[in-house]
């Protein structure tokens, strides 16, 4: 469904270079069926990428406002890949369990996040699946930042040769982070059992994550003490 600014009962030409918009009309945004082609996480990272820095893909294609900004977006996921500005976990979307790469945002990078949020052009919203009405700009940005992030850790780290067999749900998980869909098999039960127990590495960060986002801390440091097996 697209949300289109709407005259006559018809969509407004997104551009004057389409058709001239209606004389003297009141518009109202208004949900219209369109067919569109989904892109993978991934497909969209590598066309991103081909438009970083230009205004036109070939001889009459002209990039638009919304591709323009989300090479911006494209942007920050590369610098917070550079500064290794991000974690692994795991989370459940529509009923599947999957590993997946997560921004961590502090300081200068949450006031970059809100900036580009509020830039954000209003096309950028105008997708939605169903009815629902078009997400809030700040939840849509957050939630297109950590897919293109996954995406590009998993496109620069290569994926690893599946094992035969696994010699427990860690190794799995491990696997699942390099894999290119990031899906985790198994039961249900211990899939839940292993999320909601959480990692080693995020029952160590997540109270200092949750403090970081509630109190909106610039100055923490976090420090890490590596003891050999067997030693306490």
């Amino acid at each position: 469904m697209a949300w289109l600014p709407t005259a006559k009962d018809c969509p407004v030409a997104s551009s004057l270079l389409v058709a001239q918009p209606p004389a003297g009309e009141e518009k109202e945004i208004k949900p219209w069926k369109v067919t569109a082609v989904p892109l993978t996480a991934g497909e969209v990272v590598t066309f991103l990428a081909v438009c970083l820095s230009r205004r036109t893909l070939a001889p009459g294609i002209v990039l638009g406002r919304e591709v323009a900004y989300w090479t911006q977006v494209l942007r920050f996921t590369g610098s917070l890949m550079a500064r290794e500005r991000f974690l692994p976990d795991v989370e459940k979307r529509e009923g599947q369990y999957y590993a997946c790469w997560q921004p961590v945002l502090t300081g200068d990078d949450l006031k970059r996040l809100k900036l580009l949020s509020e830039a954000m052009p209003a096309v950028c919203r105008a997708l939605t699946a169903g009815d629902l009405p078009p997400a809030t700009l700040l939840s849509l940005l957050n939630r297109c930042l950590g897919q293109l992030l996954d995406a590009a850790v998993r496109m620069g780290s290569g994926e690893a040769d599946r094992p035969i067999s696994f010699d427990s749900l860690h190794d799995r998980w491990v696997y699942a982070l390099k894999s290119a869909d990031g899906k985790l098999a198994g039961q249900d039960t211990a899939l839940a059992g292993f999320a909601a127990r959480g990692l080693p590495i995020h029952r160590a960060t997540c109270p200092w994550k949750a403090l970081r986002l509630t109190a909106g801390c610039r100055n923490c440091w976090h420090s890490w003490r590596v003891r050999p097996p067997g030693r306490r």
